[in-house]
């Protein structure tokens, strides 16, 4: 069972369908929701983008601001009270990347809404969701920005290539998975390998769920020739009817800034289901 689920606030047309999908799985785990809100915050009244900030301005702007703050809150409370879950609100001071990954370690899972390139400032970029995925140090469960978002774990597909990333995701669901009906574990162009070794990795994986009470792992394979590891992961999901992808995320800091793996970035463009990452 999950005890704290994190949830991103913000002034993006998705927050409150974010906060009402975050506060139904809390309230499915009796666990606590914490509010983070985390937007872009303007620079001081120096230079903004070429042209002096009067004092006035950066009232305003510091004003505004204030009033988000308060506004988030108030959202965060009022679907808090629907729900009947226990809520506690969470805010900062820097980048909203920073922000968010500081509160979320002190979470069970991070709960953010797919970047929309057509959402205006910094908080939607996807250079934003690669900071936090690769930084938190906790899973982050990404919700899609179209589509209805019901139950979230009933039907779970997770991507296993044996790395470390894979391997980390499959332990981090645990609480989600333990509440699970079924399980669909996805190998997409595996090595070939003897039969004597399959048999041993096939009843390893048995092994590890049975001892952390997971649904018995229903096992296939696809071939990304033509199509790409990305879509043959979504149709995978489509085909089972499947309402989570668990995949670990890939990627790397360069230059201080987050680069994501193929794949990963493609299920970041293009996820049709809610898919929790993990790195």
């Amino acid at each position: 069972m999950l005890g704290r689920i994190a949830v991103h606030l913000d002034q993006d047309r998705g927050c409150k369908r974010r906060v009402r999908a975050a506060a139904q799985l809390a309230a499915e785990h009796d666990a606590e929701l914490v509010g983070v809100h985390a937007s872009f915050r303007r620079p001081p009244p120096y230079l903004y983008e070429g042209f002096f900030v009067t004092d006035d301005i950066n009232q305003m702007l510091r004003r505004r601001q204030a009033e988000e703050r308060t506004q988030s809150e108030a959202l965060l409370r009022e679907i808090a009270g629907e729900t009947g879950v226990a809520a506690q609100w969470r805010t900062g001071d820097g980048r909203p990347e920073d922000i968010l990954c500081e509160h979320a370690r002190y979470c069970d899972v991070l709960v953010m809404g797919q970047p929309d390139d057509s959402e205006p400032g910094p908080a939607q970029l996807p250079a934003q969701a690669a900071s936090v995925l690769l930084g938190a140090g906790r899973p982050v469960l990404m919700l899609p920005s179209v589509g209805e978002i019901g139950s979230i774990g009933r039907r779970v597909l997770f991507c296993w290539d044996e790395r470390r990333e894979a391997a980390r995701a499959l332990a981090d669901a645990g609480p989600m998975l333990q509440e699970a009906s079924e399980l669909f574990v996805l190998r997409v162009d595996p090595p070939a390998e003897p039969g004597d070794a399959a048999r041993a990795r096939h009843a390893d994986l048995l092994a590890y769920c049975a001892g952390r009470q997971y649904p018995i792992p229903q096992e296939t394979t696809r071939d990304s020739a033509g199509v790409g590891i990305g879509n043959c992961i979504l149709n995978t999901a489509a085909d089972n009817a499947c309402d989570l992808i668990v995949m670990g995320a890939y990627g790397h800091s360069r230059l201080q800034q987050a680069v994501l793996g193929g794949t990963t970035r493609t299920m970041l463009e293009s996820m049709t289901v809610p898919v929790l990452f993990s790195h």
